[in-house]
């Protein structure tokens, strides 16, 4: 019994261990803090920056895109929104330097959209005027939730402890050990009855005799 148990309690303590350190960092999840932009799904191509995937937002949500003037000044400037409902492209939308409103105090160009009741995924892509040659110099750019736009935060994964993933898994190894425990008392079980059926039999045939 302890050696069918050692394996599963070895790798749930390990699920345990390791999982408040790994990042689900996947195209899939929302964000865990406020902003949108994940610099790793991004890349540089020619005088624009683009996403790599397309990421998840919510429908029928208010959201308001922050930019600073670093990379807006410097030539023509223009960020153009794809709408998804699925794969399905619903709407475009393009901004410029001339439509997008500026807070003179923070130097930040921003503006306010509203997803429509199907989408569920935003592309979107921008003007490199800061003229960026590595993607991880990426920051001060922000897309959140609301119609007002706030400071800075660099993007935040969803960890992977405590996510729909960990707890699948989770629930497999401890069903895995279950039916391996089961198994284990139904042979015991079985083992045992079929001593004693054994034992009653060779008395029955004792006493025959």
């Amino acid at each position: 019994m302890k050696k069918i148990l050692i394996l599963p309690i070895f790798v749930i303590t390990l699920l345990f261990v390791i999982a408040p350190f790994i990042k689900n960092d996947n195209i899939e999840n929302f964000p865990n803090g406020k902003n949108y932009v994940n610099p790793d799904n991004m890349y540089i191509e020619g005088n624009f920056i683009f996403n790599k995937e397309p990421i998840l937002i919510k429908p029928n949500t208010t959201y308001t895109i922050s930019i600073s003037r670093y990379y807006v000044d410097g030539g023509p400037f223009e960020f153009i929104f794809d709408f998804y409902a699925d794969e399905t492209l619903t709407k475009r939308l393009n901004e410029d330097d001339g439509t997008m409103d500026f807070d003179i105090p923070t130097n930040t160009y921003y503006f306010t959209f509203n997803t429509q009741s199907n989408t569920n995924y935003l592309d979107f892509y921008f003007s490199n005027n800061a003229g960026l040659s590595e993607i991880g110099d990426l920051e001060d750019i922000q897309i959140e939730e609301g119609d007002v736009f706030t400071d800075f935060e660099p993007y935040k994964a969803k960890m992977f402890f405590g996510s729909m993933d960990f707890f699948i898994i989770l629930i497999i190894i401890l069903t895995i050990t279950i039916s391996m425990v089961s198994v284990f008392y139904y042979n015991k079980y079985r083992d045992k009855r079929t001593v004693i059926n054994t034992k009653k039999g060779q008395n029955n045939k004792l006493r025959r005799k």
